[in-house]
Formats: structure tokens, C-alpha cells, sequence
């Protein structure tokens, strides 16, 4: 829990609207119970701002946007020596 709190952002310091966006089968990190965290924080600080969470259960790490863009940027940098 000790580390939890010293990685914790402060979202309550937020001047604005905050939308949480989780999967629930993130493999990555536990995103839905961060958020959680987040918005627990949130209601806790009476946040006077509009503040969500959608979370989706069968979602994993990347969540794309429906009809959004697909493509990917790939750079590739020439290293001297490699």
C-alpha cells in the first residue's frame, strides 16, 4: 500500500472534467482498480467538476476508439557502432 501511495497523482488537483478509461483485462498493469483508486480520490475530495469511470470488463491494455485511425508510426534511428 506504501508504494500505491508514494506513485499516487494527486487527480483531485485537477481544474477540470476527468474521464477514467479502463479494461478490466489489462495484462499490462491494473488499470481498472488504478482508476478506481483515481476515482475514489475524486468523490473523496468532493471534486467539483463532472468525473466517470468506464470501465470495460472484457477490454485488455489498449483501448482503441471505434472508426478511429490504425495506423502506426514506426522511426527508426541509424546508431553508430550498431
Amino acid at each position: 500500500m506504501a508504494a500505491v501511495e508514494r506513485s499516487t497523482i494527486p487527480v483531485e488537483k485537477i481544474r477540470g472534467p476527468v474521464q477514467l478509461v479502463s479494461g478490466g483485462d489489462d495484462q499490462m498493469w491494473p488499470s481498472a482498480e488504478l482508476a478506481d483508486i483515481a476515482f475514489h480520490r475524486l468523490q473523496a475530495h468532493k471534486h467539483p467538476y463532472p468525473f466517470y469511470h468506464l470501465k470495460f470488463a472484457k477490454a485488455g491494455h489498449q483501448i482503441l476508439i471505434p472508426h478511429g485511425p490504425r495506423t502506426v508510426l514506426v522511426s527508426a534511428m541509424a546508431v553508430q557502432g550498431f
